[in-house]
């Protein structure tokens, strides 16, 4: 019985592990899709002040716009 008891405490320690490391690894993720959206939008009100072809300041843009739909696309998909 013992034996049994020290598995399934491995095993909850083992999913207390992974869960863990699943919510440093998105929060990570989410710092880093952060800063790049930020430089994305200072890249983009920089072309803009520097005189820079409007599609410049589109294609700077369109990098936080996209990811953020995306984001909601692939919420929207694993709430089913």
């Amino acid at each position: 019985m013992a034996m049994v008891e020290r598995e399934q405490q491995h095993r909850i320690d083992q999913e207390s592990a992974i869960l863990n490391a699943t919510i440093r690894d998105t929060r990570r993720g989410h710092w880093i899709d952060g800063a790049v959206s930020i430089l994305a939008l200072a890249g983009c009100v920089l072309s803009v002040y520097l005189g820079a072809h409007p599609a410049v300041s589109v294609a700077l843009v369109s990098l936080p716009v996209v990811a953020i739909i995306q984001a909601i696309v692939r919420s929207k998909s694993n709430g089913k």
